[in-house]
């Protein structure tokens, strides 16, 4: 069947959209009091789930631009979005 370069471009995006999708979704399982914010535990926790080592001191005050408040709390859809990003750079995903 032909397809546009168009619908791949469509295509693409979908994969990208689910797949952070499913980031989203898998970091925020990791709220282990379920008070929407994940803290550097949490975070911790999850990174280990995905085959990463947990973000040290200095590399989760570097999320500064997720954790804008600085109270070592990362939360809201907007603030996870920003995690979604800094972890796909790290798994090349």
């Amino acid at each position: 069947m032909f397809r546009s370069s168009h619908n791949r471009n469509v295509d693409k995006r979908c994969l990208r959209n689910t797949k952070d999708q499913w980031l989203s979704t898998m970091l925020k399982r990791f709220d282990s009091d379920k008070d929407g914010r994940l803290s550097k535990e949490d975070v911790g926790n999850a990174f280990r789930a995905i085959g990463l080592s947990p973000p040290d001191d200095q590399t989760f005050a570097s999320l500064s631009d997720v954790d804008e408040n600085g109270n070592r709390y990362i939360g809201g859809d907007e603030k996870i979005r920003g995690l979604v990003k800094y972890v796909k750079k790290r798994i090349k995903f």
